[in-house]
């Protein structure tokens, strides 16, 4: 029976001694089983970063280096060296006359006309006679291009009613200046008498 009794008591001492071992025996507290986190995380992690063209909302426009639109560069404008020059008569109106100065372009390019260039009537020694022409600024002005042979024109005006004693001269020649050249093409004159001390003409481009 004393047997016994001394049995129970040493398994009732090994069974409390694995609870305290369980208990962790150096005061610590035992670690329970790992849980996934489920609220939002403290710390900020870097994602990888993507190569990702940037867009700025609107492109910018190609760079054109002339006035073709196809990036290359668009003619220059017509030299005197390659025109020639000649004047038209138009329809008289009442003391008015109106004639047709034309360029033509005589060379192997192809060429941009722009603006309104000059006019000076000459007498038979090819000196200028008083007479001025002026702009008429209610036309629209554009470039026009001229291929080899095209030719381009404006109207010019002038007057035939004296004014007062006021002589009209009747010029023998006339001196073409084409627009933002220099040398001038001298051509004949045959429109009859000019009078007053001013004529107006549109624009390259612009005619009745």
């Amino acid at each position: 029976m004393r047997i016994r009794i001394q049995v129970a008591a040493a398994v009732l001492a090994a069974v409390l001694g694995g609870a305290t071992a369980c208990a962790g025996g150096d005061g610590g507290t035992a670690a329970g089983p790992a849980v996934p986190a489920t609220g939002p995380a403290t710390g900020s992690a870097t994602a990888p970063s993507a190569s990702v063209p940037a867009t700025s909302g609107t492109a910018a426009p190609p760079t054109q280096s002339g006035s073709t639109g196809s990036g290359a560069p668009g003619p220059t404008r017509c030299h005197t060296s390659e025109l020639s020059a000649s004047l038209t008569a138009g329809e008289p109106g009442a003391g008015q006359r109106y004639a047709t100065l034309s360029l033509t372009n005589t060379s192997d390019r192809t060429c941009t006309v722009f603006g309104y260039g000059g006019l000076q009537p000459l007498d038979a020694a090819k000196k200028q006679l008083p007479i001025t022409l002026t702009r008429d600024t209610g036309r629209p002005v554009t470039p026009v291009r001229l291929a080899p042979g095209a030719s381009v024109g404006r109207t010019i005006h002038w007057t035939a009613v004296p004014s007062g004693s006021q002589p009209c001269p009747t010029p023998a020649y006339a001196s073409i200046i084409p627009p933002d050249e220099t040398s001038p093409l001298v051509i004949g004159w045959s429109l009859g008498p000019v009078c007053g001390d001013k004529m107006d003409g549109w624009p390259y481009g612009v005619t009745l």
